[in-house]
């Protein structure tokens, strides 16, 4: 009975360890770097998005993106006020392409060309540079999060999910970044004013459904969120020929 009694011991011990050790493994540090990783790993992504400022939608859209060769197309909506006029967006590793009526009007061709180190140079164009809505720039932001925290659970698109959030300080990710994703969050970071907050919706398979930030731009917030809606399906998009693009 005395070996009997040891060996339940011992069994239990085991258990608790093991289940300690699982606790250690989910912590909410551990589970959004592995969900920024798998989301890095994605051969493409898909997503719908909403950029407010101040509480009021100023564009939203769908966004389509391709790994390799890392390509994505955004088709937008901007919003200012009572006005609403059409923006396409196409970004590739060394360039953004930009089009809107005005735009084509006023270039007399349907394309401008931004290089992607140009991104934070123009602060009237930022606001229709979208790069951060990138799912690829969504996870490396979230890569950067520190002092993660767990909350509750929400269905997204039918799918269970537990919500985190953290912070990011723009100058500690601009270190962090990869030199492309640096360049692509450039107009974010450059002009972020304090932490930027991060709240992402994860499923049991760690995989991102939902991310929204946090920035806050000369004393307004502005809060992009991203909804997941597939991955890993076949995308293909060409860059427009020099011919149809202005230079900037």
């Amino acid at each position: 009975m005395v070996l009997t009694a040891a060996l339940a011991v011992l069994a239990a011990d085991g258990w608790w360890l093991v289940r300690t050790r699982e606790a250690a493994a989910q912590t909410p540090t551990v589970v959004i770097a592995e969900a920024a990783s798998q989301t890095a790993a994605l051969t493409s992504a898909e997503a719908t998005f909403t950029t407010q400022v101040g509480g009021l939608t100023t564009m939203f859209g769908d966004v389509r993106e391709q790994h390799r060769p890392h390509r994505a197309t955004l088709t937008m909506t901007s919003v200012d006020g009572a006005d609403r006029f059409s923006v396409a967006e196409l970004v590739t590793d060394s360039a953004v392409y930009l089009s809107t009526p005005a735009l084509t009007q006023s270039l007399g061709k349907p394309w401008l060309g931004v290089p992607l180190a140009n991104l934070g140079s123009d602060p009237a164009m930022a606001g229709l540079y979208q790069t951060d809505a990138l799912p690829s720039s969504a996870a490396a932001l979230l890569g950067a999060t520190s002092q993660a925290h767990k909350t509750w659970t929400a269905y997204i698109g039918g799918v269970q999910t537990t919500r985190y959030w953290g912070t990011v300080d723009a100058r500690t990710a601009i270190a962090r970044l990869s030199a492309s994703d640096r360049q692509l969050l450039a107009p974010v970071l450059r002009a972020a004013s304090g932490a930027i907050i991060i709240v992402v919706w994860i499923d049991s398979r760690h995989e991102i459904r939902k991310i929204r930030s946090t920035v806050t731009v000369a004393g307004q917030p502005v809060v992009t969120t991203l909804v997941f809606t597939s991955d890993n399906r076949a995308v293909h998009i060409t860059v427009p020929p020099a011919s149809q693009v202005a230079a900037n």
